[in-house]
């Protein structure tokens, strides 16, 4: 089959929708002969913050001298972006060949994408021959797809309320789904938790006899503007300039430092030099990211309440005002959640669709704005919006793509389209 043909077939399996479950991603991985087996692994879950968790987890052991892997989702422009080697996305023709020589042996079973796509990414980094994953879960934990592989060490970053449908209405419910990659006697790091997800967590390690590092009793930060130092067990540093912008992102990559400090107990050489270049170099497009570098378009994914305050809090320490912000949002989520922290600096609305999922249509998201007192109007996709938003920033002013994903995804295609690449 041609690259393009095998693609296909992956994406044509979203069409399965979502289907929480072990079952299935089990019986592929024992007709694959358990490729996750083959390598060391790292498993993050949360709400926000894993995706910059596990980049800094990676880019600290590929500072190591490890072959590292990253599995992460979703992607923002390639497929191949989800897995990764030493940072590289993966190479699409390879990705090609292993989706056209899994495909027929698992297709007597109703394989959903990301289960697929997990197998795929397992037996990517088995071929490559990593000798390190870093895995971050799709959704929950429970009963995720990620959730077969035993760790190293399990990383949870603050979790919020976010895809209740799926995981609880409630935030003990929703913890509750998120510990279970807590495993027997595997190290815990614990990022920022509010108290009813925190003793879940807690009550999970001390069940599953799991040693527990937490946030701000194990380990900290202390910001001092754009850098921070770092106080672990045993370990200092200092004067530490992250390449990922924002505050929020201190707290994320202590926790990559938290991370590797275990690793490096349990014998993996991980010298203090590898945990300050990991930190400082670290990359993770779309978030917080100034496009070219430029500080005239701010892409975030900020696509829930909690991502939107994290967001608000980097604009008012940069003192940014009058915004023109493309936003789209999924129908899934709480869509005031993520405008209201954002609506006293924002000058006007720039509302649209965006592909791939359902979405709040721009005519809904427009009336919200227009309620809390924000020029806003829809326009039919990102392209026409950052047209519109082009035109009328002013000097000073900046464009801000957030509220999805997806959207960042395709601001950016439209973006290198226009001859602007980042």
């Amino acid at each position: 089959m041609k690259p393009r043909e095998s693609f296909d077939f992956l994406f044509g399996l979203r069409a399965s929708g979502i289907k929480l479950g072990l079952k299935n991603i089990s019986d592929i991985l024992d007709i694959l002969g358990h490729p996750e087996q083959n390598y060391a692994v790292v498993h993050v879950a949360g709400t926000n913050g894993k995706g910059s968790v596990a980049a800094g987890v990676a880019q600290i052991l590929v500072r190591s001298g490890f072959l590292t892997g990253l599995f992460t989702s979703p992607h923002l422009q390639s497929f191949a972006e989800r897995i990764r080697v030493d940072g590289r996305p993966a190479d699409e023709d390879f990705l090609a060949g292993l989706i056209d020589e899994i495909r027929p042996r698992v297709e007597k079973n109703p394989v959903t994408f990301f289960e697929f796509s997990t197998a795929l990414a397992f037996r990517y980094f088995a071929r490559i021959g990593v000798q390190l994953a870093i895995v971050e879960t799709g959704m929950g934990g429970r009963l995720d797809a990620t959730n077969l592989v035993t760790p190293l060490v399990s990383v949870i970053t603050p979790i919020s309320m976010d895809h209740t449908q799926y995981l609880g209405t409630t935030l003990r419910k929703i913890a509750g789904e998120k510990a279970a990659i807590i495993k027997k006697g595997i190290p815990v790091v614990l990022g920022p938790q509010q108290p009813e997800a925190a003793e879940v967590f807690v009550e999970r390690a001390r069940v599953c006899d799991a040693p527990l590092s937490v946030f701000s009793r194990d380990f900290s930060v202390v910001s001092s503007g754009k850098c921070f130092s770092y106080q672990g067990t045993g370990l200092h540093l200092d004067s530490l300039n992250p390449g990922l912008e924002g505050r929020h992102q201190h707290v994320n990559l202590a926790l990559s430092l938290r991370c590797a400090e275990i690793l490096r107990s349990s014998g993996l050489a991980i010298p203090d030099h590898a945990m300050r270049e990991g930190v400082e170099t670290v990359q993770w497009p779309g978030r917080l990211h100034w496009w070219q570098g430029h500080r005239e378009i701010l892409l975030d994914c900020a696509h829930n309440g909690s991502g939107a305050l994290a967001l608000a809090r980097y604009l008012e320490d940069e003192d940014i005002h009058n915004i023109h912000w493309v936003v789209g949002i999924k129908e899934d989520k709480d869509a005031e959640a993520i405008l209201e922290p954002l609506s006293r600096r924002v000058k006007k609305l720039y509302c649209c669709d965006v592909p791939q999922e359902p979405f709040f249509m721009p005519s809904q998201l427009a009336a919200m704005g227009l309620t809390m007192g924000i020029e806003s109007e829809p326009f039919k996709g990102p392209e026409e919006a950052l047209l519109s938003a082009g035109r009328a920033r002013g000097k000073d002013e900046i464009i801000l793509v957030a509220g999805s994903i997806f959207l960042v995804g395709a601001a950016m295609d439209v973006l290198e389209k226009w001859g602007m690449p980042g």
